[in-house]
């Protein structure tokens, strides 16, 4: 379903979120990832935080999706207060289809770059499960299931509600661990395709990245999976 439903509704370049939308609630960043040209990554949620792209060809990318190769590739994209202080929980979410074994690369990264513990962090481990971890690895959850398929679009969300730090794979839940200390934002900015340092690149397609300022709750991660452009039957981008 994940390969079929990513390519359903793909915005266009230049497509802005509809911020009526319920699940636009608080987000905080959102990445479609689909310029096929040009040096940045448009945040097309309110706050702008718009990425730097390192390692990408100026022109001809592909529409669906930007390819990360695993030596050169990332999105650079500057501290914000908008995905630096979460009071009320956060959500990360990310669209990705690994090209090659992953053994600890970095999808999603805010932190200092010499330091593997960041205020988040959404990445593969060396066991190709995926871990994701707040508050300077603090707050960490380990998944059951694993990253594998190179042919398979994966749907990953993370959140941490204020008690806990939960994954969901493909819409469905994949554990949670308790935790319960506010989050303690830096001033460090974040990376997509990386994790703190150069060394661990993601390789492959990532597709869409989104933040949210709150903790989604299973039903909205699912009507996200069933339909990342268009949840509830109502569009996401205008």
């Amino acid at each position: 379903m994940g390969a079929e439903q990513i390519l359903t509704n793909r915005p266009l370049p230049g497509a802005r979120v509809n911020m009526a939308h319920p699940l636009a609630l608080d987000l905080r960043g959102c990445w479609f990832l689909n310029e096929t040209g040009g040096l940045r990554a448009m945040d097309c949620s309110p706050y702008g935080n718009h990425g730097l792209l390192a390692g990408f060809p100026l022109a001809g990318r592909p529409f669906n999706g930007l390819y990360f190769d695993g030596a050169n590739t990332n999105i650079a994209v500057p501290d914000a207060t908008s995905i630096a202080a979460f009071p009320n929980g956060i959500t990360l979410e990310a669209w990705v289809m690994p090209k090659a074994t992953m053994t600890d690369n970095g999808i999603l990264y805010k932190g200092e770059k010499s330091v593997s513990n960041g205020d988040w962090v959404m990445r593969i481990a060396a066991s190709s499960r995926i871990v994701i971890s707040f508050n300077n690895a603090t707050a960490v959850h380990t998944g059951a299931v694993g990253i594998t398929d190179t042919a398979h679009i994966y749907h990953i969300v993370g959140t941490y509600d204020l008690g806990k730090v939960s994954l969901f794979m493909d819409g469905q839940a994949d554990g949670n661990t308790a935790y319960t200390t506010a989050l303690t934002p830096s001033a460090f900015g974040a990376e997509i395709g990386m994790y703190f340092s150069t060394s661990y690149r993601f390789t492959g397609f990532i597709y869409l990245v989104r933040i949210w300022g709150r903790a989604l709750s299973a039903d909205e991660v699912k009507n996200l999976y069933i339909s990342p452009y268009k949840p509830m039957g109502l569009p996401f981008f205008l």
